[in-house]
């Protein structure tokens, strides 16, 4: 099994808080698509969605919900 990547986890994080790719690029300084890229390997790596992508915004999904809530504590 590959290593976690830890950058995908840092932006999913920042995402979760502010349910928004443009809120998470601008705390993490880097581009949406940057973070957006981050976010589809840590989906790809955990096998599940985490985000629902809304018009304007994020949600989490309930696998998004959980992993957020365990990364929490971290």
């Amino acid at each position: 099994m590959s290593q976690l990547p830890l950058r995908a986890v840092e932006a999913f994080v920042a995402a979760a808080r502010a349910l928004s790719l443009t809120g998470a690029a601008t705390a993490l300084n880097l581009t949406v698509p940057a973070v957006s890229r981050r976010i589809h390997i840590l989906e790809r790596y955990l096998g599940v969605r985490l985000f629902h992508r809304l018009p304007r915004g994020l949600a989490l999904t309930e696998a998004g919900q959980k992993y957020f809530a365990e990364l929490g504590p971290a």
